[in-house]
């Protein structure tokens, strides 16, 4: 006898696959597996059940994109919620005001290198000292243009939805800024 010609019950099928016997009883009434069938058919249109599923899947339904798009979300403010307890996280107010204090400090330290270095080496003749003084002022320019940008730009394209208002104070950090550099 044919082992594949065997007939089985709902409760063996069940178990042979891995579900539920309701699981098996709800694919006989939906019209999936015919019932009475042996265990090959079944099997067969089980797999054909499946293979189907899979089908639909690779198509990616609204709903799929969704819950993907949801998972996505929550998977993003879990992390969140983590670097603020770990504090690895700033808010950019926070890191605007970092970038401003410590802006000011280098420019201050690059105005007051032509003084020092003349101080330091009053033999040195004006034409060098000149063209340091020169090179020093557009290192300082150009940091203090470079950073004002960074002050004023938002850190990420997550932090640009949190409204006007922290921009507003960006732009009045980088003023503030400006007027002390």
């Amino acid at each position: 006898m044919n082992a594949a010609l065997v007939r089985i019950n709902q409760a063996d099928l069940a178990e042979l696959v891995g579900v539920s016997e309701s699981r098996i009883s709800q694919l006989v009434s939906e019209g999936h597996l015919a019932a009475g069938d042996d265990m090959h058919a079944w099997i067969l249109a089980y797999c054909s059940r499946l293979r189907a599923q899979a089908a639909d899947r690779g198509g990616e339904s609204v709903l799929t994109r969704e819950r993907a798009k949801l998972a996505r979300a929550q998977t993003e403010s879990l992390e969140l919620k983590n670097a603020i307890t770990l504090e690895t996280y700033a808010p950019t107010s926070v890191l605007a005001e970092i970038l401003a204090m410590t802006r000011r400090a280098i420019a201050d330290r690059l105005d007051a290198l032509p003084s020092q270095l003349r101080t330091a080496h009053p033999a040195l003749p004006n034409t060098a000292f000149h063209a340091l003084s020169v090179a020093i002022a557009s290192a300082r320019d150009e940091w203090v243009r470079a950073t004002a940008t960074l002050v004023v730009a938002p850190v990420d394209d997550n932090e640009c939805d949190q409204g006007n208002d922290e921009e507003e104070q960006l732009a009045e950090a980088a003023a503030k800024n400006d007027a002390a550099a």
